[in-house]
């Protein structure tokens, strides 16, 4: 058996989130030993209790790991775009390298995300002179970043959503300094928030894998929008899919969602210890949720180019 250490991020209210990513990392890698170490600023202790439970029922490792979130207070969210489900806790991933000095390598992963297969091919990718290994993001549009952050094109731009990250290596580089630096001097570039300041500080150091292991939505439309690069991988990426990643405002947990794969988030939250609870509404008042079917009605009812594909 080979252990796996993997970290993710989150508060209180994206718990139950993390609950079932983790949940479906326990189910899919019971050959593995999978040490999780989650980074938050505060957990409440029946939150804490509902974790320990889980690693009890799987035999497996959970460990909190407190964070000052006044240590990334002067970083940007976004602007209007983000507002309401990002926060600062998408940082936290840019402490890993000072909060792990005793592991040569970790796997990030975001909590919006559903691991559905074994992660041992992923966990032995050669990354001895790599920053991290990772997907070019698959949205196409999102390649302007190069231009944005003043780096060369054929480096291309990466999704920050899953990484593996060779900690010796980023110890070596002076990831933490640079990083600092990086803020303080180019503050008005950072738009996408850690995703931009990782491309920029570390291009050319990023190793590609397969798009299987990080399926966004932009993915899985009628009209899919990635890089013709990426096209002829994504048919055969669709049927072995190792990671989902709901990508975006409206997530599985929402009464809005009409992701196809929703089903999959709803599976591992009611095998975990957070079982029973249900959807909520991620548009509360009357104006915008006429807003939201005005926009949505025909992708809903897959009508529209924009609609989700049907995959299993």
């Amino acid at each position: 058996m080979q252990k796996i250490s993997i970290v993710c991020a989150c508060d209180d209210l994206y718990s139950q989130h993390a609950m079932a990513m983790i949940t479906s990392i326990f189910e899919n890698n019971k050959d593995n030993i999978i040490d999780v170490y989650i980074l938050t600023d505060k957990f409440s202790n029946q939150t804490q209790k509902y974790f320990n439970e889980l690693a009890l029922l799987y035999k497996q490792k959970i460990q909190i790991v407190n964070i000052d979130i006044s240590l990334l207070a002067h970083l940007p969210l976004g602007g209007k775009s983000y507002q309401g489900y990002i926060n600062l806790s998408t940082y936290y991933r840019l402490l890993i390298v000072k909060l792990f000095p005793f592991l040569d390598k970790i796997l990030y992963l975001d909590c919006d995300m559903i691991v559905r297969g074994n992660l041992l091919p992923l966990w032995n990718t050669p990354i001895d002179n790599y920053a991290i290994a990772s997907i070019v993001d698959t949205w196409s549009k999102v390649q302007e970043g190069c231009t944005r952050l003043h780096y060369p094109k054929e480096y291309l731009y990466y999704n920050a959503g899953m990484g593996l990250y060779n900690l010796a290596f980023l110890r070596g580089f002076n990831f933490d300094s640079k990083v600092q630096n990086f803020v303080s001097e180019h503050y008005d570039w950072i738009l996408l928030h850690d995703q931009d300041i990782l491309n920029a500080v570390l291009h050319g150091y990023f190793k590609e894998v397969s798009i299987e292991w990080n399926i966004m939505n932009n993915a899985i439309i009628k009209k899919c929008d990635i890089s013709p690069r990426q096209k002829g991988e994504l048919a055969r990426a669709l049927h072995t899919m190792k990671i989902i990643h709901y990508t975006g405002p409206i997530k599985p947990w929402h009464k809005e969602c009409y992701h196809p794969l929703k089903k999959d988030y709803w599976h591992y939250l009611n095998l975990s210890t957070m079982k029973g609870r249900h959807p909520i509404f991620r548009y509360k008042s009357f104006k915008d949720k006429i807003f939201f079917l005005k926009c949505n009605w025909r992708a809903y009812l897959g009508l529209s180019p924009l609609s989700f594909i049907k995959i299993k």
